[in-house]
């Protein structure tokens, strides 16, 4: 389940901050 945090860290740190939320959906 880690993979979603790997994702999401790893969209933050691309400079999308709104882009984790494609994630969650």
């Amino acid at each position: 389940s880690g993979y979603l945090v790997l994702s999401w860290f790893r969209r933050r740190w691309s400079g999308a901050d709104d882009a984790w939320l494609d994630d969650e959906k």
